[in-house]
């Protein structure tokens, strides 16, 4: 608890600097300024870290940083090159039927959103009936043993 107190008392303490460095320098130049120190880069990257984790910063809110991902960083991404990528995410996701983000990974795959449908559990089913046969001649071999 102490712990926590420090450091929120630190990262307090370098945010007042970086505003009144802010203010002090306000001119369009002052965020290069700004950046180019070590209290601009710490509340940057801290800054940064509370968006991603969902957080409203600056008025940036995280919906909006999840739509600049969808409009400028995911075209630039070739899908046939990382498809393994996003078959492992999705995978992760769609372990868990409890996981925030099922349905839209569900639904993603052509899944419906009361989880009827769910193509990865699909999939599994039909690679596993292949193995049936197989599955039940190793339990009779086992039966005679």
């Amino acid at each position: 608890m102490e712990n926590t107190m420090a450091s929120l008392a630190l990262r307090n303490q370098r945010a007042l600097k970086a505003g009144q460095f802010a203010w002090d320098y306000s001119d369009p130049e002052c965020r290069e300024a700004f950046l180019d120190t070590q209290e601009g880069q710490e509340w940057l990257h801290e800054n940064a870290a509370s968006l991603v984790q969902g957080l409203t910063v600056e008025e940036i809110t995280h919906e909006q940083l999840v739509d600049a991902l969808d409009t400028e960083v995911i075209p630039s991404i070739d899908w046939n090159m990382n498809g393994r990528l996003l078959a492992i995410l999705l995978a992760e996701i769609l372990k868990n039927d409890t996981h925030p983000l099922f349905i839209s990974a569900n639904q993603f795959l052509g899944g419906t959103r009361d989880k009827k449908i769910q193509p990865l559990r699909d999939l599994a089913e039909r690679m596993l009936a292949k193995k049936a046969d197989d599955y039940c001649r190793r339990l009779s071999e086992e039966d005679y043993d």
